[in-house]
């Protein structure tokens, strides 16, 4: 088995902490000419459009920077949605083929922030919006409060990345791909993070960053039962996350995921992930299916193994149905 299948399953088994359904998002991001940086934390495989373009030119499914004309490189500060131990980093270049990062860097540190985040001042008023840079002023400003915050430790040094060909990324060969997954030092991966540094070096596009760990958070300064009452302890936001599967033939396995983390919630969950398994011959009351309202849908009938699936006997044996 390739190291990049078997990284693949590793990381599997985590749970992304930048993803944005969990309430990672970009703080600060030096240059948004382009593609936002937002775009990093989405759930969803990078997409391409090609009859979609912009006053500055074609819209891309990640966050591009403009070329630098002068010395430095761009970056971007990212809260975490949760707080924890990141185990693994996956950076994904898909579909910026021409005009991807040529490598990149990932740092973390854990920074006792608000939910304002001021610890960084005061946010551009166009962060987020295409076609937008910050100053020379602004970045200075950045980089002086990202140093007085907190330490910094690197989860990935500065690594030539692939350009974004998206056609291997399923055979799962090393070095194939635009998916790239590093390994975290032990090190670091110790540390309980809670915000992310991504640098291009020096520019360009990436479409996703993964920051795969676990889940760890301070029950007794953030889930105190006065504040939020009792907890669902098989909330993806408390740190459950699923180990194993007896079938993953249509899906992969649950993710208890994005489930409202309070009992006494009245919001939905905002996905539904469930692995759905393929039908066995069972008793009705063993073999129910789960509707994404968490409502039973009802009993389903035993399902036998269609003729096609049948063992076929051997040659002179009789047949026995």
């Amino acid at each position: 088995m390739s190291l990049t299948r078997r990284l693949a399953d590793r990381f599997g088994r985590l749970t992304n902490l930048a993803d944005a359904r969990l309430g990672a998002r970009v703080l600060f991001a030096s240059d948004e000419w382009f593609a936002v940086g937002s775009n990093l934390l989405q759930p969803t495989l990078p997409h391409w459009d090609s009859e979609t373009f912009c006053t500055q030119g074609k819209v891309m499914d990640g966050w591009e920077s403009r070329r630098r004309r002068k010395a430095g490189h761009d970056w971007a500060v990212i809260r975490l949605g949760l707080p924890g131990y990141v185990l693994g980093v996956e950076i994904d270049t898909a579909h910026f083929t021409g005009n991807s990062a040529p490598a990149a860097r990932v740092m973390a540190a854990t920074i006792a922030a608000d939910a304002s985040d001021s610890w960084l001042g005061e946010p551009r008023a166009d962060l987020d919006v295409r076609g937008s840079a910050s100053t020379p002023e602004e970045m200075a400003a950045a980089e002086a409060a990202c140093a007085s915050a907190a330490e910094w430790v690197e989860l990935v040094p500065a690594t030539p990345l692939r350009g974004g060909y998206v056609e291997q990324n399923d055979a799962l060969i090393d070095g194939a791909g635009s998916i790239h997954r590093f390994i975290v030092p032990p090190a670091a991966a110790g540390k309980r993070v809670t915000h992310l540094r991504l640098d291009q070096l020096p520019d360009g596009g990436i479409a996703r960053l993964r920051a795969w760990g676990v889940v760890h958070r301070d029950f007794e300064s953030e889930m105190a039962f006065a504040a939020v009452g009792r907890l669902n302890l098989l909330s993806e936001e408390l740190g459950a996350r699923a180990v194993g599967a007896t079938d993953t033939h249509y899906g992969e396995r649950l993710h208890p995921a994005l489930a409202p983390q309070a009992q006494g919630a009245h919001s939905a969950p905002r996905s539904c992930s469930a692995c759905v398994p393929r039908r066995r011959a069972a008793q009705p009351s063993q073999e129910r299916a789960w509707r994404a309202d968490g409502l039973w849908v009802g009993d389903r009938a035993p399902a036998g193994p269609s003729p096609r699936h049948r063992k076929r006997p051997r040659h002179g044996a009789r047949r026995p149905f």
